[in-house]
């Protein structure tokens, strides 16, 4: 079915009130290809569901034709088979199983439920001071001031980012996100700044990484570092 309007969802109309549009998709086209932006959108839970777990059909290898600068279509047959865990690089979210389940595994180390409850006292902290900070103003946006930065925190803290560093680590990930599937996915990997915004991050890991092998501690880098049971990434 045709839908009455043009969905381009990081343009600013949609991101205000999304929800009126993701009824009309659900209700009349729940599987539907936009010629507009060229890519498919499937909102059903059902569909959802089938794509998540069908991974013979529905490959995580678009993450790593996305990260090659390659745009949809312009991938193989060849190209489309699930890729082996050198080809992904260890990376989780380009991989299927039983790739993707060897590399899960490995990296469920470092969210052992010692680790995680550790985290708590840091969380609790975290969000107070945020919402102190805006109680104390008369307008504030809970999702850009908390929503938004939080996450970002708890994992450079998981990972033993130094503090000075965190705010680069945001712009990193905005960036990067922008450049694979966002509004600046239609520059290139490179031209979006994605590209630069990658190396930077992994310069700074490999750092932190190579501090946590001189200095073993209880972050996640260091469990991961330390893991051998089930293998090592």
């Amino acid at each position: 079915m045709t839908l009455d309007f043009a969905y381009h969802p990081f343009e600013r109309t949609f991101a205000v009130d999304p929800f009126p549009y993701y009824a009309k998709m659900r209700a009349d086209a729940p599987v539907h290809y936009w010629e507009n932006s060229s890519f498919w959108t499937i909102c059903t839970y059902d569909t959802v569901a089938e794509a998540l777990h069908n991974t013979e059909a529905f490959s995580n290898r678009g993450m790593s034709e996305i990260l090659t600068g390659r745009m949809p279509g312009e991938v193989t047959e060849e190209d489309s088979k699930t890729p082996t865990r050198e080809e992904v690089g260890g990376m989780l979210v380009s991989a299927d199983p039983p790739v993707h389940t060897e590399l899960r595994r490995i990296a469920n180390r470092g969210f052992l439920p010692p680790i995680v409850k550790g985290l708590m006292p840091f969380v609790t902290k975290t969000v107070e001071e945020r919402v102190s900070d805006m109680k104390s103003r008369a307008e504030f946006d809970v999702t850009s001031e908390l929503g938004m930065t939080l996450p970002v925190d708890v994992i450079s803290e998981m990972l033993g980012v130094p503090y000075g560093k965190r705010a680069d680590i945001r712009v990193w990930v905005d960036t990067i996100v922008q450049g694979m599937n966002g509004f600046k996915r239609h520059l290139g990997f490179k031209d979006s700044g994605a590209l630069h915004a990658s190396k930077s991050m992994a310069a700074l890991i490999q750092k932190v990484v190579g501090d946590k092998a001189a200095n073993p501690d209880d972050t996640m880098i260091s469990k991961l570092m330390q893991a051998s049971e089930d293998g090592k990434l």
